[in-house]
């Protein structure tokens, strides 16, 4: 378990973001969510499940 991002592969980054936050009670407006998302490239993706990009990451 030392590498886990402690996300589900199969729901996107948004989905794994307002998870998390809806655990914690906050609340971030949806459009500041795709701003953060897109100053790390990733707005274009932002439906896709993110076991992709986990495996990429993670590649030794």
């Amino acid at each position: 378990m030392g590498h886990a991002p402690g996300m589900y592969h199969a729901l996107s980054a948004i989905e794994n973001l307002n998870f998390a936050l809806n655990l914690r009670s906050l609340y971030i407006d949806q459009r500041e969510i795709i701003s953060a998302l897109d100053d790390y490239g990733l707005s274009k993706k932002i439906n896709e499940p993110i076991g992709f990009f986990l495996q990429v990451c993670f590649r030794g």
